[in-house]
């Protein structure tokens, strides 16, 4: 899916960012507990800025997003029901950014500013 400007989601980072960490790659992690009473739902949205992996109970469930440009942003959907359940689950994403020197970075992958 290609991400519009109405999404009702949000962007999160890293507390410590400063303008100097967008000339260095950086990897950051997020991590966060939810418990399940019943869990009904199956599909996850994510995107990342350059790259992520996303680990739900420790497995590794998908990695992306898929290749954009300055006009084109993809949000997955990711079916995730196999990888839940009722209780306690921890979702996990390993966020890679690249700097903007191309130099410093895979540039394969389109990033941001």
């Amino acid at each position: 899916k290609i991400m519009s400007l109405d999404e009702k989601s949000r962007w999160i980072w890293t507390d410590d960012w400063t303008s100097q960490d967008k000339h260095d790659p950086r990897l950051v992690y997020f991590r966060k507990k939810v418990k399940l009473q019943d869990p009904q739902f199956g599909e996850l949205k994510i995107s990342a800025d350059s790259r992520y992996k996303l680990f739900i109970n420790n497995q590794l469930v998908e990695v992306g997003p898929r290749k954009g440009d300055h006009q084109v942003w993809y949000l997955d959907k990711v079916n995730i029901q196999k990888y839940i359940c009722p209780g306690e689950n921890i979702f996990a994403v390993a966020v890679l950014r690249y700097p903007l020197e191309q130099e410093k970075g895979n540039y394969s992958v389109f990033r941001t500013e």
